[in-house]
């Protein structure tokens, strides 16, 4: 049987979470100490934005390199392309997924390729 966790070991989790999925980005030591006093589904939310605008960028690159994004936007790549942004959306809502690390079963289900759509975002004229 698993141990339950306590919040304060939940958020000690996530932070190291996300620490480890954006190893590359440096930020200050104030923002682990800010980032230690919010709450898990404020650290979940936190993450899950962070993995979406890198989700997204990551998007933006693959369509401006193939202009192709499969089936899901093949009618979508009729459209005018010139203030089309991508982001991306989720089948089943991030809130529902109360992972605790990036490496839970919770996680991966989460960010997996079959709960992520890509959404236009049509720009201002």
């Amino acid at each position: 049987m698993k141990k339950e966790l306590t919040e304060q070991e939940i958020v000690k989790s996530l932070v190291a979470s996300f620490k480890k999925l954006f190893s590359d980005v440096k930020f200050p030591k104030s923002v682990w100490k800010e980032m230690e006093a919010l709450s898990p589904d404020e650290i979940r939310d936190i993450i899950n934005e962070n993995m979406l605008m890198a989700l997204s960028m990551e998007l933006e690159k693959e369509v401006s390199k193939s202009g192709n994004m499969g089936k899901q936007t093949k009618k979508a790549k009729k459209l005018d392309n010139d203030t089309r942004t991508w982001t991306i959306g989720a089948v089943v809502p991030f809130s529902n997924f109360k992972y605790v690390s990036c490496d839970d079963e919770e996680f991966r289900k989460c960010f997996a390729l079959t709960n992520l759509r890509p959404i236009e975002n049509r720009g201002k004229n």
